[in-house]
């Protein structure tokens, strides 16, 4: 009677061991960053991001609608709205359904945190990023504040002037757009060892020529590039030569980037797209 209750009291185990095995691997398997861990690596869809960080006033919009618009074709996908500019960054992964094949963001805009969840969790990251020397950004933020409208606005003599001055006096935002995109949530510059290097750069002084040779690269139409370059009027040309903007670091960086880097960041493309 003794043997025949152990073994009883061994099936009793193995049945209780079997049950809690199975109840455990049929919950959700946790996809998101909550503080419990990353699950294994096995469970963990691969995530192809392809990130524009889309700083404004260098022709961000005609850059993000053209790379929408191409990286369609591809198969990524754009957040909704209402995740693009949310608090919570990774709020953008949560949403896309597994398998996560792959992401665009048009409006994703880097501080410390995000870069460390991309690095994380994007099986392969390529980032581009677009600059504009700091006299044309200071010039359209205060023509934005001015018109009440686009950074790209007409205003007349009197009301570009005005701009200029503006921009002139602006120290704080100097030492913002020298330092943005890579800007903590408290409007900080964030360490610089911590921003994620750009695999390409479109420099809004040659934005024709940068972003043609990416559509190109990515199979895409070009025609759209011709009809939506921003160009300075002659009159908002002499005004620039009136702004004293002082260090631009930034651009000067970003551009010696896209120098050294763009072709090689065009063959890193292809790799991303078409394996």
């Amino acid at each position: 009677m003794l043997l025949l209750a152990r073994k009883h009291t061994a099936v009793f185990i193995t049945l209780i061991t079997l049950l809690t095995v199975i109840s455990y691997n049929s919950l959700p398997v946790n996809h998101g960053f909550a503080p419990r861990g990353n699950p294994p690596s096995s469970q963990t869809p691969s995530i192809r991001c392809f990130i524009y960080d889309r700083p404004p006033r260098t022709a961000s919009t005609t850059i993000g609608t053209a790379l929408q618009s191409c990286l369609r074709r591809h198969h990524f996908r754009q957040p909704p709205r209402e995740k693009q500019r949310s608090a919570i960054p990774y709020t953008i992964f949560d949403n896309l359904q597994t398998p996560r094949k792959a992401l665009l963001s048009r409006h994703f805009y880097l501080n410390s945190r995000t870069v460390s969840l991309l690095r994380k969790r994007c099986s392969t990251l390529f980032y581009i990023t677009s600059c504009a020397p700091i006299e044309e950004r200071l010039l359209s933020a205060s023509k934005y504040t001015l018109s009440g409208g686009h950074g790209n606005s007409t205003l007349d003599d009197q009301q570009m002037h005005a701009a200029a001055e503006k921009a002139n006096s602006s120290t704080r935002q100097k030492r913002f757009l020298n330092h943005y995109p890579y800007v903590d949530d408290d409007k900080k510059p964030i360490n610089v060892s911590t921003p994620l290097v750009p695999n390409y750069v479109i420099r809004k002084p040659h934005l024709r020529q940068d972003l043609t040779k990416l559509l190109q690269t990515l199979q895409c139409d070009t025609s759209f590039v011709s009809g939506n370059v921003h160009r300075a009027p002659a009159d908002e040309s002499q005004i620039l030569q009136h702004i004293t903007a002082g260090d631009d670091t930034l651009y000067q960086t970003l551009a010696r980037r896209a120098l050294s880097h763009n072709a090689l960041g065009l063959q890193q493309l292809k790799q991303f797209i078409f394996t």
